[in-house]
Order: C-alpha cells, then sequence, then structure tokens
C-alpha cells in the first residue's frame, strides 16, 4: 500500500448534474439522453432508465446513489420519494465511516509518535533507537519505506538504517551503493 487514496475523476453527466443540483435526476432512455455519457456501455448492456440522487449529510454532499434498470420507464414520484428517504442514513453512514477512517489514521499517527518519543527517552544505544525510530515513522504516514542517514560534518554519510523496502526492495536494511537506491 504505497499511502495514496484511489483519485476518481469529477462526476459527470446525470450522476455529476444529480450532484451539483442537489435534486433526482431520471432519464426514462439513457441512450437516447445527451446527458447520458456513458452511451456505448448502456448500448453494450441494454441500460435504460436511470434515476440518480444525490447523498448529503449535514448540507455537505458525499455522494449519488443510481439506479438503472434495463427497460425503458418513467419513475414515479412515489418511486422517488421512497428513495430519497433513503438518501440520508446511506450518506450519514458514509459521512461516519469518513469520520471513523479519519480516527483511526490520528490514532496510529499518535501511537508513532508516542513510540517515538518513548524511544527518544530511553537508554538504548543508536544502533538499537535509530531502526525502532525509522519504523515509527514509516507508520506514522503510512509509508513503504523509511530510511535515516546520519552523516558527519563534510556531509558524508556515517550511519544508515531503514524501515520497510525501497520500491527494489534490495536495500531493506543496509546503505545501498552510492547512486543507487531509492533516493
Amino acid at each position: 500500500d504505497s499511502g495514496e487514496a484511489m483519485r476518481w475523476p469529477a462526476l459527470t453527466g446525470m450522476v455529476g448534474e444529480a450532484l451539483r443540483r442537489g435534486t433526482a435526476v431520471t432519464s426514462e432512455d439513457v441512450r437516447a439522453d445527451a446527458r447520458f455519457v456513458r452511451r456505448e456501455e448502456a448500448m453494450r448492456e441494454g441500460y435504460r432508465a436511470l434515476v440518480a440522487l444525490p447523498l448529503q449529510a449535514g448540507g455537505r454532499k458525499v455522494g449519488v446513489i443510481t439506479l438503472i434498470h434495463k427497460s425503458g420507464r418513467q419513475y414515479t414520484h412515489d418511486e422517488i420519494e421512497l428513495l430519497s428517504s433513503l438518501t440520508a442514513p446511506i450518506a450519514t453512514a458514509l459521512e461516519n465511516d469518513a469520520l471513523y477512517t479519519s480516527e483511526r489514521q490520528r490514532l496510529r499517527q499518535f501511537r508513532s509518535l508516542n513510540e517515538i518519543a518513548l524511544a527518544l527517552a530511553s537508554e538504548l544505544s543508536m544502533e538499537q533507537l535509530l531502526p525502532r525510530i525509522a519504523e515509527a515513522a514509516r507508520r506514522l504516514v503510512d509509508a513503504r519505506y523509511a530510511a535515516i542517514r546520519e552523516v558527519d560534518g563534510e556531509e558524508r554519510p556515517t550511519r544508515f538504517v531503514a524501515a520497510g523496502h525501497d520500491r527494489t526492495g534490495q536495500y531493506p536494511n543496509r546503505q545501498p551503493p552510492a547512486g543507487t537506491g531509492p533516493m
């Protein structure tokens, strides 16, 4: 895991319209609707009717729920109202998940910072201390690899420790040859 979140393109077409407008968007036949941007997929899969409803929690837009039928049909007012009654709980669940994920990340960061502080306060030798700090720093930001390089007054390396592994997997715990390695 690189620690990078998946980035999706901005929502477009009917789904993007529902999100921007904050109201339900419907189509009886997406194959003939210029707002539907995935026409080839609709033709291939036999999609026809669509309804897209925005998901909002606390006044903030958190997503869209989209339903597609393979038969051409018009969604009734009652169907849209029924589906709309589901959007608030879905949006709240998404919002709660985002908050929970954020809090878990903060807890991991706090634990890593605490581990670094405890290690620094301990009476370990530098050979024992630096690998622990590198590992805690790596976990702090969910990095794949962390290295600590000590240099002398002339900026020449004198000590090297690493945690995790670099992208080549070749130098996990020793100084790579000059001019090589992940950095």
